[in-house]
């Protein structure tokens, strides 16, 4: 039910128009009920004017605050107030009078009876009984204690002699311990310890906490605690001896039993009964201590039978028997050996045998240990290889080779169906040992040995057995002179202990297999293989064994088998050269040589680590404002100077000064912004602020640790008549995000770097200022007439605001290119022809002379036809309906010929819909493109990338490389290349690939090589592959682009990083300056020479988004962050930083009105690019080439691989 009001209660009383209440206030003075008396109300607030109802009713009256009340917990509340008025009526009583009794108001008792079980259990609240004591009073009423314990009477005056009741407050504080060990206890102790002894199964008696007893009293070695118990004979046979008994045990005992089951659990302590001598402990220990381990040790034995607390040593038993005064008792289900925990062996240490113990005896038992286990791992393999027949084991040796040819040529370390790691399969023909010993990348046996000796130091392959152990070796932590276990003598010990204690169940289980009815010799094997798989300590022991040797083999650079050789090694990716393609897979710096294009060249030492916080380059302003100042006041030696700190350390790569730099508002050159911005794009994720006051650019790792985008809409509601949902008006869109990241000095001097960025990072929270107000003052008698000038200290005001541009890898970054802003200015659309006023001498079409016009207006109109007609042929024949439609419109002049012409366009659509692709798209577009990007492996070889023509991106692959066809070796890439592809090939497995023509001149060592792979390693480029499409050329042709034909010739010439790194920015000036005779006039008007707009962008332009930070947290005491403590260093070396930022659009986002995005906010993807576009327009992307340069020159190149020999014989 919806809640009740008090206009529901005023309605139910007969007074329905009334929804409120409200009293008078009598104002007068002096005596009641004369003029100028006091108040004649004077108590409650009277009758409400309204209902004539008291307010507030005292006496008898009926009230409002009555009546209310019992109207909202009526058939409601388990207790409900009374209406009616007198003795049953719900009364608020008279002022300054008690309360009145609930029973007055309240309908039904609220009381409990005296002398019923709720009276029991609701007394128990405050006396839980437990103090009682049984012989005093009656079994049914004995006498309440806890009265002459504790007193509950705040402030109340009791007693302080012996037995006294003690006020609540004085409890515990009050309580004194005796001196003397024959006073008594103090007697809330005394009621506490017969209490326990009367309702608590585990208790002691008074003699063990009567008074102080000195250290070596012997309290511990009492009989205090009582545990009861049968004794006797089971008449009954029930499992239950005939007499309960009460047995006491000590805390000496107790410290036994724990000792017995630990002893136990990890095999020492064999009995099952608490009657065994109680020196059992004492007598283990001397067994371990002496080094007799076999006569102490029970191996190999379940041990879950025997850890039950009352069979433990220490444990209270029957004399004559020696069981457990608890046997029969306490245990709800028997001991099933089948049953899961019953596999367990226990633990491997105990408070003797500990894991940190470098004892003799713990040595001479971990060798003793793994000399068993070395040799039953020898043994093992052995008994496995032996299962297969003599012809089976020499066809794997003899044709290892062919096997590996087979199964990964071609691949280029690609992975075989079902299989997760590559590997010359020594043993890849047999299922059974396929499935039982780990594959390795040389021979097993071999690796196995070569484990050995990087565990244990062994490398002369020598037999252990028990009896040559050297008992001074094994006092040094060794198995014998080679085999040294001194590390980890504990670890050995447990790993060990666990193999043996599997190796017996494990024999059982063989010899069950091995039974008449186990079956066929295969169901045999395959039950064995099972067994071992699942079961078998022992073999898991052995393929790490081998895993570790494989891994070491791999390391030092060694094959020991003869006919496995130039085996691919374990590549080191600190040994790449010091990129930024490279630096996200590096560790250390290494002695590896700088790159020669001086990209952020490293100042650390070989040990430095790659990814140091200063390691990705930034640019900071030093204006000569700053230079001349520290000049002028005398600080070129001492003192501050800016020019020191920023030319004399690692900065000084980072800095920018120059002749350009003086002055107000000095600020660093766009193009010199693009040149810092197109290097941080070869960064594995770019991360940096660009301060467009300055222009300078601070860059950090994205270590980020939160990157949220917020954008939200706002509208404006309307009710309208009629509706019952509002009209939502569009308002204006907000986009804010919350970015967060961690910046981290690794050494000294990237600590000192990361102060000045923190430092700058600051000022783009706060504003820049103006000069300020210049004055001058003179001598009195003007004979200094130049005087003194200086600007006004404080005179600043705020001249610009920190406006910035925030980049995050490419989902965070400008949405400017000048494309977009081309489309704000109609271009694109018929009615608009942009043209620059001055004419442009020497173009084709400046139109500044006749012939110059005839070609302009020849060359529009035949772009215009060729846009309708390839749109026309190549768009979605569904749009033909609409246009037919359209032309039709005028002569369907009547209801029906509207009616019949809209019914034949429906029927064209979904005839047109069975041919078109996804029932639009046009075939003529999609098939070339849709065969370009299909697998041969799922379509056929003859589909898949068009062979010699269109050029593709390659993925990187650090993993598993390429297999170059030309040199016979493999080639690990960090950043994609561009590749032609050539043709397609065929394995015997009937799997197809590409051969691939390198086209990127970024790697030289990789240009014009041939490499094998897969087609999921190709990636499209739709610039390219529109581009050599049927559509693409001819759109290209009836479109006259002169200008896209030089781009076409200049990037075949100079592109992919064939022309030299510095000759770049030349080409592309130059090919820009020649387009200007050739190109359009729309890309002449666009151009930021003419074009204020266009020009106003490129001032301030970035590939960072603009925006305003909102608000920036540090967070300086992360307990993982140390601080430096040197002189002006105590800080942290590193801090959590958070920040909001809102954005600004370069280009508003939504669409323009043709429908289409007019300005993406996320250009991320090869799509993107293509329709997003870049903030620096130019024919050769200098910003590409940087980035695929950055990882693929200084290739990681592998030895010839012998699996890749013979591809020519797998082709068909």
């Amino acid at each position: 039910m919806a809640r009740e009001t008090l206009k529901d209660y005023l309605i139910s009383k007969g007074h329905a128009g009334v929804d409120h209440i409200s009293y008078k206030v009598d104002v007068t003075g002096g005596e009641p009920g004369v003029a100028g008396g006091a108040p004649s109300t004077p108590e409650g607030l009277g009758k409400e004017p309204n209902t004539e109802i008291e307010i507030i009713g005292y006496g008898e009256s009926e009230s409002i605050s009555s009546g209310y009340l019992h109207h909202i917990t009526k058939d409601k509340n388990f207790y409900e107030f009374n209406d009616a008025p007198g003795v049953d009526g719900a009364l608020a009583g008279h002022r300054g009078e008690s309360l009145s009794p609930p029973a007055d108001f309240i309908k039904g008792d609220p009381y409990v009876t005296q002398g019923t079980e709720q009276d029991a259990l609701l007394d128990m609240n405050s006396n839980s009984r437990y103090f009682d004591d049984p012989t005093t009073g009656s079994p049914t009423d004995p006498v309440d204690e806890l009265n002459s314990i504790i007193s509950k009477i705040d402030g109340a005056e009791v007693g302080t002699g012996e037995g006294a009741p003690r006020g609540a407050n004085d409890l515990l504080k009050g309580i004194t311990v005796p001196t003397n060990p024959s006073s008594p206890n103090d007697f809330v102790v005394e009621a506490s310890i017969q209490a326990l002894k009367r309702n608590n199964r585990f208790n002691i008696d008074n003699s063990y906490l009567e008074g102080t007893f000195p250290a070596n009293s012997g309290v511990d070695s009492k009989d205090n605690i009582a545990i009861p118990g049968y004794s006797g004979p089971d008449s009954n046979n029930d499992g239950v001896r005939d007499r309960k008994i009460t047995a006491k045990t000590s805390f000496d005992n107790l410290k036994n039993i724990g000792s017995s089951l630990l002893l136990k659990a990890s095999g020492y302590d064999v009995s099952v009964t608490p009657g065994k001598d109680l020196e059992i402990v004492e007598s283990t220990l001397q067994n371990i201590a002496s080094g007799d381990l076999e006569e102490a040790l029970d191996t190999n034995k379940k041990v879950m039978s025997r850890l039950l607390s009352m069979n433990a040593t220490g444990f209270p038993s029957e004399v004559a028997t020696g069981e457990s005064v608890r046997a029969g008792t306490g245990i709800n289900k028997s001991y099933d050996s089948e049953s899961s925990n019953s596999k367990s062996f226990g633990s491997t240490y105990n408070d003797a045998v500990r894991f940190t113990d470098y004892s003799r005896a713990q040595r001479f038992k971990t060798a003793f240990r793994l000399v068993v286990m070395i040799n039953a791992a020898k043994l093992l393999f052995e008994e496995i290889t032996n299962e297969l027949s003599t012809k089976e084991f020499k066809d794997i040796k003899e044709n290892i080779k062919e096997i590996a040819k087979k199964t990964d040529k071609i691949h280029a370390g690609k992975l075989m169906l079902g299989q997760s790691r590559n590997s010359t399969r020594f043993i890849a023909k047999n299922y059974f040992l396929n499935n039982i010993l780990t594959v390795t990348d040389f021979n097993y046996e071999e690796c196995f040995n070569e484990g050995l000796y990087s565990l244990f130091g062994n490398k002369s392959g020598e037999t252990l057995t028990k009896d040559a152990l050297d008992s001074n070796s094994v006092a040094k932590g060794r198995l014998s002179k080679r085999f040294d276990f001194s590390d980890a003598p504990g670890f050995w010990h447990a790993v060990s202990n666990s193999v043996m204690n599997s190796l017996d169940q494990f024999q059982t289980d063989i010899g069950r297999i091995g039974a008449p009815d186990a079956g066929d010799t295969e169901s045999e094997k395959t039950a064995v293989s099972k067994l071992l798989n699942e079961d078998n300590k022992l073999l898991k022991v052995i393929n790490v064994i081998a895993i570790i040797g494989e891994k070491s083999l791999h390391s030092k650079n060694a094959v020991k088998n003869a006919k496995l050789k130039n085996i691919q090694l374990t590549r080191d990716p600190d040994s790449l050269p010091n990129l930024p393609g490279h630096r996200v897979g590096k560790s250390r710096i290494g002695n590896q040589p700088e790159s020669a294009d001086n990209m952020n060249p490293s100042m650390g030492s070989e040990t430095t680590l790659a990814w140091e916080q200063s390691s990705v380059p930034s640019m900071y302003l030093l204006p000569m404002n700053i230079v001349r100042a520290v000049q002028t006041l005398n600080n070129s030696v001492s003192g501050e100077n800016p020019m020191a700190g920023m030319l004399g350390s690692r900065m000084v790569r980072n800095t920018y000064t120059g002749l350009d730099t003086d002055g107000t508002a000095a600020r660093i050159p766009n193009r010199v912004v693009k040149i810092v911005e197109d290097r941080l794009d070869a960064e594995y994720v770019p991360f940096y602020f660009h301060d467009l006051r300055t222009n300078e650019i601070i860059s950090f790792h994205a270590f980020l640790s939160q990157l949220t985008d917020n954008i939200k809409p706002q509208y404006t509601s309307t009710n309208g008549f009629g509706r019952l949902d509002p009209i939502q008006t569009y308002q204006g869109t907000t986009r804010s995000l919350s970015v967060g990241f961690t910046v981290y000095a690794t050494n000294r001097e990237d600590f000192d770097e990361m102060w000045y960025k923190i430092n700058k990072l600051v000022t783009l929270l706060y504003p820049q200022w103006t000069k300020g107000s210049l004055v001058q003052n003179t001598n009195a008698d003007l004979s200094n007439s130049e005087g003194s000038t200086f600007y006004q200290p404080f005179s600043q005001v705020i001249g610009a605001s920190p406006i910035i541009r925030l980049r995050v890898g490419d989902v965070i970054k400008s949405n400017y290119s000048r494309f977009a802003l081309a489309r704000t200015f109609g271009i694109g659309d018929t009615e608009v022809k942009a043209r620059v006023l001055e004419a442009v001498k020497g173009s084709l079409q400046s139109g500044d002379s006749y012939v110059g016009l005839i070609v302009s207006n020849l060359v529009q109109i035949i772009r215009d036809a060729a846009v309708m007609i390839l749109v026309g042929i190549f768009g979605s024949p569904q749009g033909l309906i609409k246009v037919g439609l359209n032309t039709l419109a005028p002569a369907l002049d009547d209801t029906f010929k509207r009616v019949a012409a809209g019914a034949a366009g429906d029927a064209g659509a979904a005839a047109l819909a069975e041919i078109l692709v996804n029932g639009f798209a046009n075939p003529l577009m999609t098939a070339q493109i849709i065969q370009d990007l299909k697998d041969p492996n799922v379509s056929g070889k003859d589909k898949g990338a068009e062979r010699g023509k269109t050029l593709k991106y390659l993925n990187p692959n650090f993993i598993d490389g390429y297999f170059c066809e030309d040199d016979g070796k493999t080639y690990f890439t960090t950043k994609r290349l561009i590749v032609q592809v050539k043709e397609v090939i065929e394995d015997t497995n009937g799997k197809f690939y590409y051969k691939a023509e390198v086209k990127d001149g970024t790697s030289e060592e990789l240009q014009k090589k041939t490499l094998v792979v897969r087609h999921e390693d190709i990636l499209n480029s739709p610039a390219k592959t529109f581009s050599t499409s049927i559509a693409g050329m001819l759109f290209a042709i009836g479109s006259l682009d002169a200008a896209g034909a030089l781009d076409l010739v200049t990037r075949a010439a100079f592109g992919n990083g064939k022309a030299p790194d510095a000759l770049n920015g030349t080409i592309n000036a130059v090919t820009s300056l020649v387009k200007l005779l050739v190109e359009n006039p729309e890309s002449t008007f666009m151009r930021p020479e003419v074009n204020p707009f266009t020009r106003a962008f490129h001032t301030t332009r970035g590939r960072g988004l603009a925006g305003v930070m909102q608000g920036v947290s540090f967070d300086w005491l992360d307990q993982s962050t140390p601080w430096e403590t040197d002189y002006n260093a105590r800080a942290p070396i590193g801090c959590n930083i958070t920040f909001q930022f809102d954005v600004i659009h370069d280009i508003p986002p939504g669409l323009d009105h043709t429908g289409y995005n007019r300005a993406p906010l996320y250009n991320v993807g090869e799509i993107m690019k293509s329709v997003a576009g870049d903030p620096y327009s130019e024919t050769i992307s200098e910003s590409e080439i940087n980035f695929r340069k950055a990882g693929n020159r200084g290739v990681y190149k592998g030895g010839q691989q012998y699996r890749t020999q013979g591809t020519e014989k797998g082709k068909k």
